[in-house]
């Protein structure tokens, strides 16, 4: 194959041509070497099959080709194909207008002979350095491998890499391929834009975010971070801030939280991401702890989840709520399973929830206007209504329980004592549980019975004791009035019949208007009374002072007058002075008495009879 055939050739007014085959084709042009090529207006090209074919170029050296006006190729197999360009080095290319590319080729992966040129392709590029690339227009690639890519893009440093538009990229290896990024160091990297890395391994993965120093991450959206997760630095010689969104240094901070020694507040441990804060909205209003909330002139919210929203409205405690004007809840949530089954006994948040209310104690509720709820879980739902204890409840308005599950659920009730009932309106039950199986029979918790006020106006006072009709009364342990105006005084006292009363431990009166006074006395005829220890009023309208078999003697009895009146024994002995001497008696059989039948008229003897004015029968029939 012919690869060369023509002659040594100078065709222009004050040409040159030197050597075999050379050409010198333009005007005061010189080509020197064997089939060098000078065509340009003073053109020159040194070197075998150098060319220089543009006005004013230069190449030198073997296959060396400068192609555009005033360009410049330098070295083996170099190129500068475009107006002004500039390549030095074998193989090194410059192919934009103005760009320069100086350097050799480099081997990409040491050992494998992929070697690559120098390249500067962009307008007014620049590449320095073996196998250095300015691939932009207005970019620069100075060390060897160096790359910058992108439009205005540097690359500074071995392998150092400027992918993207304007970024820079300083250090052997750094890599800045985020619009106008900048990576400064030994490996720093910049993936986000705008993103800054400063120092050896430094690394940026997030958008218009700086990081500082030796291994520094930035993976957060407008952040600085001078260190990384394990690796944090400190920040030294910061001046004190001045406007509203500069650093503060440790003496601001020490300054502004002298008394924070004493307070401290966590959010959610396990996503702080989702935390969002305490807020206040109103004239003086105060919220402390993540999600606190106070709304309204002079709220006040303190605890994580705290809610006060009326005007001097408070909220104390763990998700506390006060939402009414003046409402007060101090207590945290309430949460209880039974401990053998797992059942959710109790789950609720301290509320106050009406105007004036006041809830204290975990998951105590205040619901009526002006009312009182303390104690866990206590509830006061009625107007004015107070509840204190445990599970205490005061439904209805103007009620009041006291102690641990009491309840005062009628209108104006009260209770008093754990486990407490007051049902009836205007009842009053004071006392607790009592056990009758321990009282009674010696097996504890066999039946369990609490202080009861059911009835309308009805009063129970003592333990177990109930009152349950209208306006009954029981006072004493295990004392019962279930009648209409019934009472009951005494331990086990029962008072089971309307207008019955029962005075006495143990007493009873079952017959309506009964009454019985006495340990164990019993009334259980219709208005009888029975007087006494152990006695019996089973007759109706009778009064008993003993019982069959235990009778009694009625003492200091005065000297009756009117007809119903009782006599005393000195009565009968007046009237029955002198009948020792007289005595009668009747028959196994017939025992009729004596009979009269007009004026003046005596008879006397069993089955005696005298009939008619005067008449007179002595002896038996």
């Amino acid at each position: 194959e012919v690869l060369l055939d023509q002659t040594t050739t100078a065709s222009e007014v004050g040409a040159s041509a030197y050597g075999a085959g050379a050409q010198a084709n333009g005007a005061f042009s010189t080509a020197s070497g064997a089939a060098a090529t000078a065509d340009g207006l003073q053109s020159s090209a040194s070197g075998y099959s150098s060319t220089a074919s543009g006005d004013y170029t230069t190449a030198a050296g073997s296959f060396s080709n400068a192609g555009g006006t005033g360009a410049t190729a330098l070295g083996y197999g170099s190129a500068a194909a475009n107006t002004y360009s500039t390549a030095v080095g074998v193989n090194a290319t410059a192919s934009g207008v103005g760009s320069t590319a100086v350097g050799g080729l480099a081997d990409l992966v040491p050992g494998l002979g992929f070697f690559v040129e120098a390249v500067a392709a962009g307008d007014a590029s620049s590449a320095f350095g073996a196998g250095a690339g300015a691939w932009g227009d207005y970019s620069t690639a100075t060390g060897a491998l160096a790359q910058a890519d992108g439009e205005g893009a540097t690359a500074l440093g071995y392998f150092a890499y400027a992918q993207a538009d304007t970024a820079t990229a300083l250090g052997s290896q750094a890599w800045a391929s985020g619009a106008n990024s900048t990576a400064v160091g030994f490996y720093s990297t910049v993936f986000g834009d705008e993103g800054v890395a400063l120092g050896t391994n430094a690394f940026v993965d997030a958008d218009n975010s700086v990081a500082l120093g030796a291994n520094a991450v930035a993976d957060r959206d407008n952040t600085v971070s001078v260190g990384a997760e394990g690796d944090e630095r400190q920040i030294t010689n910061v001046a004190a801030g001045t406007e509203a969104t500069d650093a503060v240094n440790v003496g601001q901070l020490e300054e502004a939280t002298a008394d924070n020694l004493y307070f401290q507040a966590t959010g959610n441990d396990e996503d702080q991401s989702d935390d969002v804060g305490a807020y206040a909205e109103g004239a003086y209003a105060t919220a402390s702890g993540e999600a606190a909330n106070a709304y309204g002139d002079g709220a006040s919210a303190y605890g994580s989840g705290a809610y006060a929203e009326g005007q001097n409205a408070t909220a104390s405690g763990y998700n506390a709520t006060a939402t009414a004007d003046g409402a007060t809840a101090v207590g945290g949530s309430l949460y209880y399973e039974d401990p053998d089954t797992g059942e959710v006994l109790l789950d609720q948040t301290t509320t106050a929830s009406e105007v004036g209310a006041s809830a204290y104690g975990a998951g105590a509720q205040a619901n009526g206007a002006f009312s009182t709820a303390s104690g866990a879980a206590a509830t006061a739902d009625g107007l004015q209504a107070s509840a204190y204890g445990y599970s205490a409840s005061a439904t209805a308005d103007a009620s009041s329980a006291l102690g641990a599950f009491s309840e005062a659920t009628g209108g104006f009730a009260t209770a008093v004592g754990y486990g407490s009932v007051a049902s009836g309106d205007y009842g009053l039950a004071v006392g607790g549980i009592a056990d009758y199986g321990d009282l009674l029979i010696g097996f504890p918790g066999l039946i369990l019975q609490t202080t009861e006020a059911s009835g309308v106006a009805s009063t129970a006072i003592g333990n177990g004791a109930w009152a349950t009709d209208i306006g009954a009364t029981a006072v004493g342990t295990l004392a019962e009035a279930t009648g209409v105006q019934t009472t009951s005084l005494g331990t086990l006292a029962y008072a089971t019949a309307d207008g019955a009363t029962a005075l006495g431990s143990g007493s009873s009166s079952s017959g309506v208007d009964s009454t019985a006074v006495g340990f164990l006395a019993g009334a259980s005829g219709e208005n009888s009374v029975a007087l006494g220890a152990n006695s019996e009023a089973d007759r109706d309208n009778t009064v008993s002072v003993g019982a069959a078999g235990s009778e009694r003697q009625i003492a200091n009895v005065a000297a009756g007058t009117e007809a119903t009146d009782a006599v005393n024994v000195e009565q009968l002995e007046a009237v029955t002075g002198d009948t020792r001497y007289f005595a009668a008696s009747g028959g196994a059989d017939s025992d009729n008495g004596a009979y009269v039948e007009g004026e003046y008229a005596t008879a006397s003897g069993e089955s005696a009879t005298a009939v008619g004015e005067g008449a007179s029968a002595y002896g038996s029939g």
